[in-house]
């Protein structure tokens, strides 16, 4: 699946410049991570970091590369997620579930 390119952090071993060139690095474990220790608890919190993960990937990749095509597909895929999430489900359960 697309998402494999976001799923965990960008290795600073493989990508050392990465880190210079992004602010705020974002990816999806760590998403996650916020959210099972209560550091996001709000579903514009959750919105916004997961947008940083599209962001970042577009911004350090490039318009037109193949991971700046992934992004936006799944930038696609999750804000239809979430939209749904937040519409219908409990406030924790929506929470957890927009990030797996």
């Amino acid at each position: 699946p697309l998402s494999l390119w976001f799923r965990d952090p960008v290795s600073a071993v493989h990508n050392p410049e990465y880190y210079e060139a992004i602010a705020e690095p974002m990816d999806l474990r760590s998403a996650l991570g916020h959210i099972d220790m209560g550091q996001w608890t709000k579903p514009a919190q959750v919105e916004a970091g997961v947008h940083l993960i599209w962001t970042n990937a577009r911004a350090y990749n490039g318009e037109g590369s193949a991971i700046d095509a992934a992004a936006l597909c799944c930038c696609h895929t999750w804000n239809a997620r979430y939209t749904r999430a937040v519409d219908s489900a409990p406030r924790q359960r929506k929470l957890r579930r927009l990030a797996t």
